[in-house]
């Protein structure tokens, strides 16, 4: 009854935007802002919502661990991957680029569908927080930007910058 009840909300959803469009009221355009205050706005919302009334036990500490342990494993193999694969060559920004797409992971989208239901949302919603705040976000939020502070393309110095830049007319 759940699953039917989302299911339906979601189409109904779906229908109203489709009439509001031919109606004239949404145009082309306004899919990107709306898109992006959907989920700035509502997304936080329901995870707050979500998250102060979650019981967090000891016992998912565990999972903090296997997170933690897992998310290492994975940035070791992210790094010895790239650099086997990346051409020595061509290192440097298209390596951290390589990096940066095997490591993190966004699990944000399956929290709408987790709670969608009564059951996994007190059995499996907070062991899925829990994994996420103890190891995708500090991956994502802590590794993902030092390789992309320590990969990104350096400027030109000003020296090669007037050499390569066009002459005068």
């Amino acid at each position: 009854l759940i699953a039917q009840r989302s299911f339906l909300l979601g189409l109904i959803c779906m229908v109203s935007a489709i009439a509001m469009r031919h109606m004239g009221f949404l145009k082309i355009e306004d899919a990107a802002p709306v898109s992006r205050l959907t989920f700035n706005f509502c997304f936080p919302c329901m995870l707050f919502a979500k998250i102060w009334k979650l019981e967090v036990s000891a016992s998912l500490g565990r999972a903090a661990a296997v997170s933690i342990g897992f998310h290492g494993l994975w940035i070791c193999l992210a790094l010895g991957v790239a650099w086997v694969v990346v051409p020595r060559k061509v290192r440097g920004a298209k390596m951290g680029q390589f990096i940066y797409c095997m490591s993190g992971f966004n699990i944000g989208f399956l929290y709408p569908l987790i709670l969608a239901s009564d059951s996994l949302a007190e059995t499996v919603f907070p062991a899925l927080v829990v994994w996420d705040l103890a190891g995708n976000v500090a991956v994502v939020f802590g590794y993902n930007y030092l390789v992309a502070l320590t990969f990104a393309p350096q400027p030109l110095a000003p020296s090669a910058a007037a050499a390569s830049a066009p002459p005068a007319a």
